[in-house]
């Protein structure tokens, strides 16, 4: 991990070592795209508002968290399974990206042909007779589809987290 202003370089990699002529290197300069993950800190304050809040709307915003929040898989693993294999639609588009960021006012649906998909039709089963999807979110079970309402503060948010830890441990 590399602090350089408010960016915050994180190196996932299988080794921290490259091939040199004298053994190997723990020195490198710019691992190549695939294998680093830019964490930006500045982000969260152009969003506005507490750091560890935001890194949580973030999160709770993506597309797969989301149908899995409305009641469209029931983990958040087969949501994500479900998105990549493009079950999915955002404002009548087809999204297969797990990690796009749904907007406030932006429509989620299953898509047609994807209403009889056994895993979707079980879990809205479950979901209508659960009939509790968070206050930041309003699904319709009946039209397989649902809208987020706005972003989610972080009392409608329950995860067992300390978002203050994560930031302070990314901020070394």
């Amino acid at each position: 991990m590399i602090a350089k202003g408010n960016q915050i370089t994180l190196y996932l990699a299988r080794g921290a070592f490259r091939p040199s002529a004298s053994g190997l290197s723990t020195q490198f300069d710019d691992p190549p795209l695939s294998v680093r993950r830019v964490v930006d800190v500045s982000l969260c304050h152009a969003e506005g508002g507490v750091t560890g809040e935001v890194l949580l709307q973030i999160l709770e915003t993506r597309l797969d968290n989301v149908a899995f929040r409305m009641g469209f898989t029931l983990s958040r693993a087969a949501a994500r399974q479900l998105v990549r294999h493009r079950h999915f639609t955002v404002n009548g588009r087809v999204v297969d990206i797990p990690s796009y960021a749904v907007r406030p006012g932006d429509m989620v649906g299953v898509r047609e042909g994807s209403r009889q998909v056994p895993s979707i039709v079980q879990a809205v089963e479950k979901a209508k007779s659960r009939s509790q999807a968070p206050d930041w979110l309003s699904f319709d079970a009946d039209s397989f589809s649902g809208r987020l309402l706005q972003k989610p503060s972080r009392d409608g948010v329950s995860l067992p987290v300390q978002e203050q830890l994560i930031v302070e441990l990314y901020s070394k």
